[in-house]
């Protein structure tokens, strides 16, 4: 997952994500945090390791989530892989060149689609076998 790299687009704040799969089950929400490492500073690329439940399908849909009330900026493709070889990629607000996940404070005037503490639940396009 990168954050975008300009004013007001990286976050102190706690970070989840949910996977939904094709039989519309949910995967519980996963705080995303590398321990001794400050996660989804400007410009950065993270990456991060989700458990799901047992005979959790191939998942189909990702969420996430911000607390806090500062901004983050998560640019457009996120990617999403399986054990079993399975790629694919998130691409939230139809390809814009950022999703702004909000708190409270005011976000950046760069005509980027704006959300509040969740995203979209948007589905992931497979980009490999």
């Amino acid at each position: 997952m990168t954050t975008a790299d300009g004013a007001g687009a990286g976050t102190d704040s706690d970070v989840q994500a949910r996977l939904t799969d094709e039989t519309g089950r949910t995967s519980p929400w996963i705080t995303l945090d590398t321990p001794d490492h400050n996660d989804f500073e400007a410009g950065t690329r993270d990456t991060y390791v989700m458990g799901v439940p047992a005979a959790f399908g191939r998942p189909v849909y990702l969420q996430l989530w911000k607390g806090g009330s500062d901004t983050w900026a998560v640019a457009t493709a996120v990617r999403v892989t399986g054990p079993d070889g399975y790629d694919a990629l998130w691409h939230p607000a139809d390809r814009a060149s950022y999703l702004w996940i909000t708190g409270s404070e005011a976000l950046p005037e760069d005509g980027a689609p704006r959300f509040t503490a969740y995203s979209p639940n948007g589905p992931l396009t497979p980009s490999g076998p």
